[in-house]
């Protein structure tokens, strides 16, 4: 049997992209013979037909759909892995790919970003932003080195280092009963209040469920979305209040909207980086994990390292039950201009 290499995976997404073997000869630079022969090898090695031929196109079976996912990562992975060898030992040529929650994409990386560029210059970073879920997946299929965001359970195939906690809270308008109130808003007093949901594909939304007892306004929400920019004009509207985390705020002040503390239980989410554990650390990764905790250590708001977690790598759930009171943003329990977010 011909042993298979990576100009055998290259050769198929070639032909899967072009959806012909003329067009992906001349896009590789191949002979068709040779490409042909390539795809053939790889089919027999395998023991499945990866390409269905017509006398007009090719096309990839159903067999070959799946396979194609796999050997896609396979090249990524090899060439990476080459980039990251061809690196000289100050990193230059390297690469590290992010993925964050957008309340860290916006109001933490720029600052790592810019430290990190100051001792590694010649490194490329690459930032993907989106909710928890995407962010599992892009860490499942190796899109990205590793993450920032929320501790989860039922994910044991990834390593978590805990970094920040986060508290659930009630983000409403200025004019509403419970936005000058100094002490904690008990569950119990949110039954009759107006509430704007999140969607099911919220990591916010999986929190908020799991607390008991839930008021039923929470659970059917009459208006929901998935989108915080959205949220915040519909709150902004008077359609109602919504459960926001507390890293996450308004965008501006003129919006005057309120962050209340939710007690009875508190709840709060772990912020973590999250790694796969099949997967080594790179140089060029090893040092922007380094770069990040450094700046986290050195803030003085919200987003300060939570060193008791960090050190300890605590494990636990993500919801965290305390009697802790409520904490005010800037004086007035205004979010000010922090940015409410995932």
């Amino acid at each position: 049997m011909e042993s298979i290499s990576i100009r055998h995976f290259e050769a198929l997404i070639a032909v899967a992209e072009e959806e012909s073997f003329t067009r992906a000869s001349r896009h590789v630079g191949l002979s068709q013979p040779t490409l042909t022969t390539l795809v053939k090898q790889l089919e027999e090695a395998v023991g499945l037909q990866l390409l269905d031929r017509t006398t007009r196109r090719v096309a990839l079976t159903r067999e070959g759909v799946n396979f194609i996912k796999q050997a896609q990562h396979a090249v990524k992975s090899f060439h990476g892995t080459l980039s990251e060898a061809r690196g000289t030992a100050q990193y230059k040529g390297g690469q590290v790919s992010v993925a964050c929650l957008p309340t860290i994409a916006t109001q933490v990386m720029p600052k790592v970003l810019l430290e990190f560029a100051k001792k590694y210059p010649d490194v490329a970073v690459h930032i993907r932003d989106g909710n928890d879920f995407s962010l599992l997946r892009l860490i499942r299929d190796g899109s990205v080195d590793f993450a920032v965001g929320t501790l989860l359970p039922g994910n044991d195939d990834l390593n978590y280092q805990v970094v920040l906690e986060d508290e659930i809270g009630l983000v409403c308008r200025a004019d509403h009963t419970f936005a000058r109130r100094r002490s904690a808003i008990q569950w119990s007093e949110l039954e009759e209040t107006s509430i704007i949901g999140f969607s099911q594909d919220t990591g916010i939304r999986q929190l908020i469920e799991g607390v008991a007892p839930l008021p039923s306004s929470f659970r059917y929400p009459l208006y929901e979305t998935s989108n915080y920019l959205t949220m915040e004009a519909l709150i902004e509207t008077g359609l109602g209040s919504a459960l926001m985390f507390k890293l996450g705020a308004v965008r501006g002040r003129a919006r005057k909207l309120y962050f209340k503390v939710i007690s009875n239980p508190e709840v709060s989410r772990k912020i973590c980086i999250i790694e796969r554990r099949d997967h080594g650390r790179s140089p060029a990764q090893e040092a922007m994990r380094e770069v990040m905790v450094q700046h986290l250590s050195k803030r003085t708001d919200a987003f300060k390292l939570n060193k008791a977690l960090y050190e300890t790598n605590e494990d636990d759930d993500a919801i965290n039950h305390s009697q802790t009171s409520d904490t005010p943003f800037d004086g007035e329990n205004s979010v000010g201009n922090h940015t409410i977010d995932d």
